[in-house]
């Protein structure tokens, strides 16, 4: 049997093969960012999240937590060593506050 997304994505694929065929230019619809991150991907992550086993969370929840712990830090590391290099290199660094800037 196939989750809910999985039939989701395929009838998001269905639906877009119509829409180009039905078109008269044959143009690809395009959308931002900010449409994918606050309408589409919540409701798969919300699904996903709703008929996770919850007995197999918890039994790996303290890997869950070392890896979620471990990456972010990594992450910052090599955020700030890059950051460092850059600036070594005499190259501007601009932050973003958002990711939809």
């Amino acid at each position: 049997m196939c989750p809910e997304s999985c039939l989701l994505i395929v009838i998001g694929i269905v639906l877009g093969i119509i829409t180009f065929f039905a078109s008269d230019s044959h143009e690809i619809i395009r959308f931002d960012t900010g449409l994918f991150f606050t309408v589409i991907l919540p409701p798969i992550i919300m699904e996903a999240g709703y008929f996770m086993p919850t007995r197999a969370f918890f039994d790996q929840l303290g890997t869950i937590l070392l890896h979620a712990i471990l990456a972010t830090l990594v992450c910052q590391r090599q955020t700030y060593n890059i950051t460092v290099f850059l600036r070594c290199c005499r190259i501007e660094v601009s932050y973003s506050a958002t990711v939809f800037d």
